[in-house]
């Protein structure tokens, strides 16, 4: 179920790789050979948050940088995950309706297509839900002091991994206010610790934290509107790819409706009941997804919430179909809807493919030793996968602007004093003939030292 190499448009997990590696190897976390270039920041900030890469150091220490057993251990924290989740919706859904819950969640197109990636969302919703269930515990008064420690250490953890942790620690501050819990200090406490204790972590190891402060800077106040329609679009999307609808535009919009009203109705018939740290933490988290000025990778960006945004659906399934069968026969029935919903998706896409360019393909390794072994270790490499190429060989790498024009590009690369720049041949993106514009114009600068039927990397003349 597993495949075993990674394409070239995952380069993110690179950055994690190298900082795990500086962490078992005592160098500077944020010292990496990646160079981040200020005017194309979407791309990553110049070092990510701790969490992620500490849980790799005990496997980079056990058998190297061994990408399938990395891969493995992905996939076992997203059914650490499913675990958590029944726990959590054990006390939220009828008996029987919980390990239906983690039956939809496990076999959706969402968490199949995570199941090997190398990303920090399994490792942030194991903290996350972890936290959560600890915060419910200590609410209700279940051994003071060890859920106290166990909830600061878990919010520092979910907080370290992704910044978006944050939204936690507000919702575990801002629950026992809500229900009017007499046990509200502790928790309240635990979370405050936390926010604190993360702040002082990402300070010690110099984590780039203004990166993603900077993407506010874009936001533009007039066009309000119509940046919150695209957040809203972008999710109401990303909810339909993670269900994997393939039933084309006009009948994917209808169901996406569906499923999005027994969402609503299955969130208010839960808060009714009781709110809870999971209702605010997802709140929380969605006011983030929908303020936060970048949408690219919405799907990545739900995955955290995406399985109580099931508990929701399937509630709300619940209360309607109930109404007309036994509770057997409902879970049967709802089953059977997710199943038909699935279906068509699996048929369509191959969950075994190997991505068409992989960074263990020959034409990627013969890059590699070409660039290892007749570059100087001191020269540095423009590339669209900068985190990649620094990663693979050790160079450091950036990348040039976004929307380059030839005067920015050439300015870019003389900051960074550039001396290769590398060009993905077969990349028949926008991004890609942006490049190809300024390298037909500028061919007098450049100078191929290495081509094959993937790559070409070129000399830059001074």
């Amino acid at each position: 179920m597993l495949r075993s190499e990674e394409s070239w448009s995952a380069e993110g997990y690179t950055l994690y790789l190298m900082h795990a590696r500086n962490l078992l190897s005592g160098v500077p976390y944020a010292d990496t050979p990646y160079i981040s270039n200020p005017l194309k920041t979407l791309i990553s900030p110049r070092s990510y948050p701790p969490g992620y890469p500490l849980i790799l150091v005990p496997v980079l220490t056990l058998v190297g940088m061994n990408i399938f057993v990395i891969k493995a251990v992905n996939a076992l924290l997203l059914a650490l995950t499913l675990v958590t989740l029944y726990l959590i919706a054990h006390t939220r859904m009828p008996p029987g309706w919980p390990i239906v819950l983690v039956m939809i969640c496990g076999a959706s197109p969402a968490f199949v297509g995570s199941r090997d990636g190398i990303m920090s969302e399994a490792p942030f919703m194991v903290w996350c839900y972890t936290a959560l269930l600890v915060a419910g515990a200590l609410r209700r008064g279940y051994r003071p002091t060890t859920m106290a420690t166990l909830l600061v250490v878990t919010i520092v953890m979910a907080i370290r991994t992704r910044t978006a942790g944050i939204a936690l620690a507000a919702a575990v501050l801002i629950a026992p206010i809500i229900v009017r819990s007499e046990r509200k200090l502790l928790p309240m406490a635990a979370a405050t610790a936390a926010v604190v204790i993360a702040a002082a972590v990402s300070r010690w190891l110099h984590v780039d934290g203004t990166t993603y402060l900077s993407y506010f800077s874009r936001m533009d106040l007039a066009e309000a509107q119509s940046w919150l329609l695209g957040a809203l679009s972008a999710y109401g999307t990303a909810v339909s790819y993670g269900i994997g609808l393939e039933f084309g535009y006009t009948v994917n919009a209808l169901v996406l409706v569906v499923l999005l009203a027994a969402i609503v109705f299955g969130f208010l018939v839960a808060i009714r009941a009781q709110v809870t740290e999971v209702d605010v933490f997802v709140i929380g988290y969605l006011a983030l997804l929908v303020f936060f000025p970048v949408h690219l990778e919405s799907l990545r960006y739900l995955l955290p919430i995406f399985p109580f945004l099931l508990l929701y659906m399937i509630k709300g399934c619940q209360i309607v179909v109930s109404r007309f069968a036994a509770p057997v026969a409902s879970q049967g029935i709802v089953l059977v809807f997710f199943g038909c919903l699935y279906t068509p998706f699996y048929l369509v896409h191959d969950q075994m493919e190997q991505p068409r360019t992989h960074t263990a393909d020959a034409s990627s390794r013969q890059m590699f030793d070409f660039v290892r072994t007749h570059m100087d270790s001191d020269e540095i490499l423009l590339t669209r996968k900068p985190r990649l190429m620094a990663f693979a060989t050790g160079y450091r790498a950036s990348i040039w602007p976004k929307h380059p024009t030839s005067q920015s590009f050439w300015a870019s690369a003389q900051d960074v004093k550039a001396g290769y720049l590398l060009e993905e041949r077969q990349d028949a993106s926008p991004k890609t003939a942006e490049l190809g514009a300024i390298l037909t114009e500028n061919s007098p600068r450049l100078k191929c030292i290495f081509e094959n039927d993937k790559i070409r990397i070129y000399q830059i003349t001074r």
